[in-house]
């Protein structure tokens, strides 16, 4: 396959990604893979869609993993390794992926975008004073308290 060819097939497995037709990009990043394309976007999607579309999150996780290692400036492999961990609900390392991702590419908007939409932290109670100052430290841990004994309450109340 030529590089034209390469790039139309990389460009229709994206688009079926974000259009939902998994079974279609899959195939797309299958065939770039088992052609023996090291390409850190071919090996991040398929990757993704791996465990996505397949549930082997393992095999994903890996080549999702190693699109980051060999192309660490590429926002797209951060991105695709944090949606892998959401989808397998593993928000706080989701998170964790896009904020070394930042670290690397700070004006990255898409990956901040990502990580306030997957971020743990919920925002300071009083907007107005920094998340270090001590009401909002207190305040907040008052306020986790009383959301996890009411989410307690909740699971004892389904039994």
């Amino acid at each position: 396959m030529d590089p034209a060819e390469r790039e139309l097939v990389f460009r229709l497995g994206v688009k079926g990604y974000q259009e939902g037709l998994l079974s279609e990009a899959i195939g797309a990043f299958r065939c770039h893979v088992e052609e023996g394309s090291d390409d850190p976007r071919h090996l991040s999607y398929y990757g993704l869609l791996l465990a996505v579309a397949e549930g082997n999150v393992t095999d994903g996780l890996e080549l999702c993993e190693r699109a980051v290692q060999e192309a660490p400036l590429a926002a797209e492999a951060h991105r695709n390794l944090a949606r892998l961990h959401v989808h397998t609900g593993w928000h706080s390392m989701a998170a964790e992926v896009l904020r070394s991702g930042l670290a690397r590419i700070p004006r990255d908007r898409v990956l901040l975008q990502e990580l306030r939409r997957v971020s743990p932290r919920r925002r300071p109670f009083f907007g107005f004073l920094g998340r270090r100052n001590v009401l909002n430290k207190y305040v907040g841990l008052l306020q986790s308290q009383v959301l996890q004994r009411v989410a307690g309450m909740r699971g004892k109340a389904e039994k």
